[in-house]
């Protein structure tokens, strides 16, 4: 068996500890750049926003994603987050 350093091993127990409540959330779906789940943004802020996204992926290869969410059910915003993170 491979030994891991201990504070890796520390790290993965951390990010399971987080994962497992995230995973008892539900979250929208992944259907753009920009997903407004609470209903925040007219059509008109999306598509900017969209458009932004797209050109800072095209300059940058690195993608970004805008998501708005009813609540946090009653989750610290770090789990949420993670839990918007995870597949």
């Amino acid at each position: 068996m491979i030994a891991l350093p201990r504070w890796l091993a520390l790290a993965a127990l951390a990010l399971l500890c987080l994962a497992v409540p995230a995973a008892a959330q539900t979250f929208p779906a992944l259907s753009g750049r920009v997903v407004d789940a609470a209903n925040l943004l007219d059509a008109a802020q999306e598509a900017d926003l969209t458009a932004k996204l797209a050109a800072r992926e095209s300059a940058t290869g690195r993608q970004m994603v805008v998501a708005t969410v009813t609540g946090l059910q009653d989750q610290p915003i770090e789990v949420s987050g993670l839990g918007l993170c995870l597949p």
